[in-house]
């Protein structure tokens, strides 16, 4: 079991708090680990897009870099390699995800000696601050996709606290205009994707995104359609003032 849990009674976020214990007794399903399977797919392309991206945005290995919403560990088997010795965090809100990549991703890639059992947490908060470090980097690869504008709130807010002054924090969106926001939105890519402003996965503006950064002092900059996101999610940088 993981130790640093953090688990609060209540999420309206279902995707992230879902049981996946259900599946462990089933095996390997398509011939995909079950924890790869009921999460994401494109799991070898996009990882070494990660790291080059993140790479552009000025990581280095000596930087600190917490992974939020970081599931079974996508984008850690492509930055616990390029970082210095534990300085990889992983934080999310579901426990069968982490244990299970941990296991199946991080101890049979022998990448556990960089990545301790305490750079991990479990929350359903978005709450870093048991980690007791300041961030250079913060990273979410499709968790803003899953949250209403209201949960994007709170979880800046988190972020807040343990970023440093000229800290990083970027994460991977679907924006629309202003004129569509409380339309339905089809984004295309291997599959369609319908995307709405009170349904899951969400879209949002950048101004709403602006507002936010306003709030918790950020500068806001949206980067465009990420080559790390094949289902077309833009990225947007915040950098704490």
């Amino acid at each position: 079991m993981l130790r640093n849990k953090n688990i609060s009674d209540k999420t309206n976020q279902s995707y992230y708090s879902k049981n996946f214990k259900e599946y462990r007794n089933e095996g390997i399903k398509n011939g995909i680990l079950p924890h790869r399977y009921y999460t994401a797919d494109f799991w070898e392309e996009t990882i070494p897009l990660i790291l080059k991206f993140l790479k552009t945005q000025g990581l280095k290995p000596s930087h600190k870099i917490a992974d939020l919403g970081c599931g079974s560990f996508r984008s850690g088997l492509s930055l616990i390699p390029y970082l210095e010795e534990k300085n990889y965090y992983g934080v999310d809100i579901n426990e069968f995800l982490l244990e299970d990549g941990y296991e199946y991703e991080i101890k049979k890639n022998n990448l556990d000696n960089k990545f301790p059992l305490n750079n991990i947490k479990i929350t359903h908060d978005y709450n870093m601050e048991d980690f007791n470090v300041k961030f250079d980097y913060i990273w979410s690869f499709s968790l803003w996709t899953h949250l209403n504008l209201n949960e994007c709130d709170k979880c800046l807010f988190e972020v807040s606290k343990v970023i440093k002054k000229s800290g990083v924090y970027l994460t991977t969106c679907f924006l629309v205009d202003e004129k569509n926001y409380k339309t339905i939105n089809y984004v295309k890519s291997d599959v369609v994707i319908p995307t709405g402003c009170d349904r899951d996965p969400f879209h949002h503006t950048l101004n709403q995104f602006i507002n936010l950064g306003k709030k918790y002092n950020f500068d806001v900059e949206n980067l465009g359609i990420g080559e790390c996101c094949p289902r077309k999610h833009h990225i947007v940088k915040f950098t704490k003032l």
